[in-house]
């Protein structure tokens, strides 16, 4: 299926996949849903994740985004394939696990992973978003 969001770095039929994090939670709520501002929870979840080892980013923010050859406001703009494309180069020509940039809706530090990053991603915990928060057991290591 797709490619769809920002920085979907595969083409109809490929067999890539992409995961989009955040370290806060700000930051995750908006890239979900900023572009419709409505919380949808049916179907969404929230995973805490920890890596195995060091992720090589490619980091899109600031004068970062110069020197990879392209503009800060690729995070923003709101030409997917636009943003796709220069995915689809940076997989294809960079050694990164993914992409490190600001978000486009508040700016914070957002992260795109390709699929060559799986191995090194654990799952801590995995959670329906429409359940309620003082359900959830503490994340190792605490929140």
């Amino acid at each position: 299926m797709g490619p769809f969001s920002r920085f979907d770095h595969h083409q109809q039929g490929e067999p890539r996949s992409i995961l989009y994090c955040a370290q806060s939670l700000s930051c995750c709520v908006v890239e979900c849903f900023g572009d419709t501002g409505v919380i949808e929870s049916q179907g969404s979840r929230l995973a805490f994740l920890n890596t195995t080892r060091a992720l090589t980013l490619l980091d899109l923010q600031g004068n970062g985004a110069m020197l990879a050859g392209s503009v800060a406001a690729l995070a923003a703009t709101a030409d997917r394939k636009l943003s796709q494309a220069w995915s689809r180069y940076f997989y294809e020509t960079l050694p990164v696990d993914g992409i490190l940039y600001s978000n486009a809706h508040n700016s914070e530090p957002a992260i795109a992973l390709y699929e060559r990053a799986e191995p090194a991603i654990q799952c801590l915990e995995d959670h329906p978003l429409g359940d309620p928060w003082d359900a959830w057991p503490p994340a190792a290591g605490g929140r």
